[in-house]
């Protein structure tokens, strides 16, 4: 497996795979080098649930600074997420209905926001 973005994200992607999954729980989903929150809104079982992205605001006037204050918003769209073939995925449908998935490199635990400025 190649390796890419940032090395941090990497290391910490796919932990906390088996914690339980309950309702109010979080989780970060790493991209190349950011990280995305979000908060678990329905379970259905273990390997079958529902989340909402948080919003988040600047915690300080310093500029490009990665200190954020994290919230939950109802009115962000919920998503589903299935765990299939060892790995968790987005579960979206597409145009003609059909339902796709997209793999998420997601820990399970901890909701975490950070914005890469370089790009």
């Amino acid at each position: 497996m190649k390796w890419y973005g940032s090395i941090e994200n990497r290391l910490e992607e796919n932990q906390n795979q088996l914690c339980e999954k309950v309702v109010g729980g979080l989780l970060t989903e790493f991209s190349y080098t950011d990280r995305t929150p979000y908060e678990i809104t329905k379970v259905d079982n273990q390997k079958h649930i529902w989340v909402r992205r948080l919003d988040h605001k600047k915690a300080d006037d310093i500029p490009m600074s990665n200190n954020w204050t994290l919230f939950s918003n109802e009115n962000n769209p919920e998503i589903e997420m299935v765990y299939r073939y060892n790995k968790w995925n987005f579960a979206y449908k597409n145009v003609e209905d059909k339902l796709i998935y997209r793999h998420a490199n997601v820990t399970f635990g901890y909701a975490d926001y950070y914005y890469d400025y370089s790009f």
